[in-house]
């Protein structure tokens, strides 16, 4: 049995490098590997007792490393897809909102006054009561 401080320096120190050539190849990102290397640590540390006692401990890391870079891409690429959907909403808003500024004739309701107030681009037209609609 390996003890705690003997597992970093005899099982994932030596193939640390592999270890990040494996998450490279996934996620192709400089920032992002380094995060997703923090994460395979952690869960290989989590892990440790299985993996120290695993039949070949150094795939189980590579594969938990190439796990975590899977699940790291997919995250990237489901948040890119919620954020292209989200400024195509926004920008289907904006639009809507450019076309009712653009009305030819557009109208607002005063309660206080019990009408409809008329404008036709920034010029008021008129008021016109509830009644004579």
């Amino acid at each position: 049995m390996i003890h705690d401080n003997e597992f970093y320096d005899e099982i994932v120190h030596p193939i640390e490098g592999t270890m990040m050539a494996c998450i490279w190849r996934v996620v192709q990102n400089h920032a992002n590997a380094l995060d997703v290397l923090q994460e395979a640590l952690e869960a290989i540390w989590r892990k440790r007792k299985t993996v120290a006692k695993h039949p070949k401990p150094e795939a189980l890391i590579l594969r938990i490393c190439r796990d975590k870079a899977i699940d790291s891409l997919r995250r990237s690429t489901r948040r890119t897809k919620h954020e292209l959907s989200y400024d195509l909403h926004e920008e289907n808003r904006a639009n809507t909102v450019l076309r009712m500024r653009n009305c030819a004739l557009s109208c607002v309701i005063c309660p206080l006054h019990r009408c409809v107030l008329l404008e036709e681009g920034s010029q008021g037209v008129g008021r016109t009561s509830y009644d004579s609609l």
